[in-house]
């Protein structure tokens, strides 16, 4: 009976609420518009729930007369509010709110310049124009930026494109008095840690880096001091989650303070190195030359398969295919993934269909598995390559259309490939990861 009546209290006043013009923001409080990565890696290791757990604190903290507003970004931006954006008030709105929030994060390409896009082009609705309130954009991502492209002959010339609009995106939103926050989640190495640093500047905020959801808490903590408290300095997460400093040893970075209307540069200091260890007079060296004794070595050889064991599953098969790799090729798996096809003038509500999240060597889609379950009587395996090149479509139950050829069987895909599936229409992208 209590959530009965909670969730009927947060319906009334989200229809109260948000059913008035944006003009009709209240005085105090800020606006927080947020772009998330919903791309399907942000399933791995937990950085989906890790995200909306963080999504969900935020709102908590947030004060009264604060509006929030949500999109989710991966080959076409989307609003993660039905309605929006939603005002804070009492605990009854901070419920509706964080019910109300909704990403499926099944996209495969992270086209961060449309996810920045969407908030740029609905700034109107979702930034009071005021100029009394202030206002911010944080953008989350996981991955690096990979936009979308028709013909991959031209992708260099389209991500160089992308690449800039992002940048002067993140120049307009500043100019505005928008601040623009980023985050990486993940590991170094695949985010572009430049890229959001940069993007960070030009709209007067901070790059923060998280590499595990646990991290994430942190950072987002960190990120609420900052901005809602509006304190003087940003407050530095801990050290493993300090934003990136990918700068020459010894060399100043600019940073942006996050006070209002404070535009001075600081510098972050660079870490401090720590003083090198001697070994001298250790366990396991002597003064004049270095040797192991037998039990030495073997308690060394246990050390050493104790935490091989103890290593997760994939990064064993990581290091596996790293070490094989030279001698066996490239693993084979899945690439590409398949877009959803409407009628000339609809839009279509369907998901892309992200084959190459998996990093599998055949993923099979249709009646009972995650994707087109919706399907009655059609099951397809794709059967990936070692090349890169698209894989292969065999017809595991019924019959599709490929190109207008209907088959039963099999057929070899290419990139642009048009497939029905009894009354869905998607159609196959192939185009190398950069």
């Amino acid at each position: 009976m209590r959530a009965t009546a909670i969730a009927a209290m947060g319906a009334a006043l989200l229809a109260v609420c948000l059913t008035a013009p944006a003009a009709a923001a209240p005085a105090t409080g800020s606006d927080y518009v947020f772009v998330i990565d919903g791309t399907g890696t942000m399933r791995y290791q937990g950085r989906a729930d890790a995200t909306l757990d963080a999504l969900r604190s935020f709102i908590d903290a947030a004060a009264p007369g604060d509006r929030i507003a949500v999109y989710a970004y991966g080959e076409e931006p989307v609003p993660a509010l039905a309605r929006y954006p939603m005002v804070v008030s009492d605990a009854a709105s901070r419920a509706a709110i964080k019910n109300a929030l909704e990403i499926t994060f099944n996209a495969d390409r992270t086209d961060i310049t449309r996810g920045l896009e969407i908030a740029w082009s609905e700034r109107d609705r979702v930034i009071s124009s005021s100029g009394d309130r202030e206002a911010h954009v944080v953008l989350l991502t996981d991955g690096k930026l990979i936009p979308m492209y028709d013909d991959y002959s031209q992708y260099d010339s389209i991500y160089r494109a992308s690449r800039a609009r992002l940048l002067e995106l993140g120049t307009l939103f500043g100019k505005e008095g928008v601040r623009v926050h980023t985050i990486g989640l993940g590991a170094t190495g695949k985010i572009d840690g430049d890229l959001m640093s940069a993007l960070a500047e030009r709209g007067g905020g901070r790059y923060y880096a998280a590499r595990t959801g646990t991290e994430l808490a942190s950072v987002f903590d960190a990120l609420s001091d900052a901005i809602v408290t509006q304190s003087v300095e940003v407050s530095q997460p801990a050290d493993e989650t300090r934003p990136v400093d990918e700068s020459p040893e010894g060399v100043e970075t600019e940073v942006v303070s996050a006070e209002p209307g404070r535009d001075e540069p600081g510098t972050v200091p660079p870490l401090e190195q720590a003083a090198p260890r001697s070994r001298r007079g250790s366990s396991w060296t002597r003064e004049k030359g270095f040797g192991l004794t037998a039990y030495q070595v073997t308690i060394g050889l246990l050390g050493v398969l104790i935490g091989v064991s103890a290593i997760g599953i994939q990064q064993r098969k990581a290091w596996t295919n790293a070490l094989t790799r030279p001698i066996a090729g490239e693993a084979t798996r899945v690439k590409g993934y398949m877009k959803p096809v409407a009628e000339p003038g609809a839009v279509s509500s369907r998901s892309y269909v992200p084959l190459e999240n998996f990093g599998l060597p055949a993923v099979e889609v249709g009646t009972g598995h995650e994707y087109l379950s919706d399907l009655k009587s059609t099951v397809v395996r794709f059967v990936g390559t070692s090349d890169g090149t698209p894989p292969k479509l065999e017809v595991l139950m019924g019959s599709v259309t490929v190109d207008g050829q209907v088959t039963d069987t099999e057929a070899q895909l290419k990139d642009g490939d048009v497939i029905l599936f009894e009354t869905q229409t998607y159609m196959y992208l192939r185009g190398r990861r950069k």
